[in-house]
């Protein structure tokens, strides 16, 4: 599909969390509480962005077929979302993360394919 994506606006945090999470790690309130062999897929998202909105769905069902990798849903317009922002550079929404405690990160702008999707989980899985 065609990479579109949507600017992070700079506005005021709206609400507390609502970071959505699934999988093995879906009680764990913060991403930097993993331990340093985990391995989490993000997506940063924003309220009114119409490819967010087109791309979660996508996402959501290829996931679905790494029943062993975690993934967490970050809104960044909520106030745990927005410190995602700074703290791992995300400019434009939505953004798919593959974020490694202690190990190097990998950043993907704007909506991908469901292959794109899939190579990403593949990759989360490698150790």
């Amino acid at each position: 599909g065609a990479r579109s994506a949507r600017t992070v606006r700079d506005s005021s945090v709206k609400s507390d969390p609502t970071v959505s999470q699934s999988g093995p790690m879906a009680s764990r309130p913060e991403l930097a509480e993993a331990p340093p062999d985990d391995v989490i897929v993000a997506v940063f998202h924003q309220d009114d962005c119409g490819h967010c909105e087109e791309y979660i769905p996508r996402f959501e069902a290829v996931a679905g077929k790494f029943p062993d990798v975690s993934y967490v849903l970050a809104n960044i317009d909520s106030k745990q979302g927005a410190a995602y922002v700074e703290k791992f550079g995300v400019r434009l929404t939505p953004t798919t993360m593959i974020l490694r405690k202690g190990g190097k990160s990998e950043m993907h702008e704007g909506q991908l394919s469901d292959l794109a999707i899939e190579i990403i989980f593949l990759k989360a899985k490698q150790k």
